[in-house]
């Protein structure tokens, strides 16, 4: 009877477990996911980018969505964003807005997603950390993320400037450790970032990236693939959970963002990644 109890229980914290870890990833892709943008700093002051990233199932290929993205910097700082998600035949899904005057790598944010009756935010961001809140149908919860100094704390879209502050440590083979703040869970997770390859396409020097859970959720989840522009910093693949449910059936899936250019159009992408 005992050894049955104790095996439900180590069943129940590995569910409980897993589920924790799909959520610490899924939330980084609402991290990366909303940057890919050339060097931050190499942006000039006032300007205002757009683009469009497109969202396909990693096992089936299927095209599942696009997120348009609306970026504004100013004196070469990424200050605030907008992304759009749309299903393939151009249906609204949600929207998701971004502001980084506050902290460069903790955004207050605002994302909503009406189909499914759901909206999370992070409402205030300061010193100690940050106040968010998740809310689905009329059910609401709140919380506070706090910073911690064994690492910089990054949350949702800043995920992306932090890599991009750090690119060239981790092109040297530096690790670079994090807590990754997952507002939907109103909790932090520690993650590690290391290079795991290097190769090039369209003329442009690529590094790839594996951004893992550094604690016992790392039994649980697979690592993160990045694949980022070396010197510009800019995201051009990424595979792992997807941070929007499929349209189609509602459940999260694994999947590969595509960020393609004149110079690394689609196709190719998707054949070399």
């Amino acid at each position: 009877m005992r050894a049955s109890f104790a095996k439900a229980v180590l069943a129940e914290a590995a569910a409980v477990a897993s589920v924790a870890a799909v959520a610490a990833v899924a939330a980084v892709f609402a991290i990366v996911g909303a940057a890919p943008v050339a060097a931050i700093a190499s942006e000039p002051s006032g300007q205002t980018i757009r683009f469009v990233g497109e969202a396909r199932d990693l096992k089936t290929g299927e095209f599942l969505y696009t997120e348009a993205h609306e970026q504004r910097f100013e004196n070469g700082r990424w200050v605030q964003g907008l992304i759009t998600y749309r299903t393939p035949a151009g249906e609204s899904i949600g929207e998701k807005s971004l502001d980084f005057r506050n902290d460069p790598f903790v955004p207050e944010m605002r994302m909503r997603l009406p189909g499914m009756s759901y909206e999370e935010a992070i409402s205030r961001v300061d010193g100690s950390g940050a106040v968010v809140y998740a809310q689905r149908g009329s059910e609401r919860k709140e919380g506070r993320i706090s910073r911690s100094p064994e690492a910089p704390l990054a949350a949702d879209s800043g995920f992306h400037a932090l890599i991009q502050t750090k690119m060239p440590a981790l092109a040297k083979g530096d690790e670079v450790a994090l807590r990754f703040g997952v507002v939907g869970r109103r909790d932090q997770y520690r993650f590690k970032i290391s290079k795991v390859g290097e190769t090039s396409l369209g003329g442009k020097a690529l590094i790839i990236l594996s951004a893992a859970p550094d604690s016992f959720l790392r039994v649980f989840a697979d690592p993160l693939k990045l694949v980022y522009e070396r010197d510009s910093g800019r995201l051009v693949v990424y595979k792992g959970p997807s941070n929007i449910p499929n349209p189609a059936t509602g459940k999260v899936p694994s999947i590969r963002m595509d960020y393609p250019t004149p110079e690394m159009p689609l196709k190719a992408l998707l054949e070399r990644f």
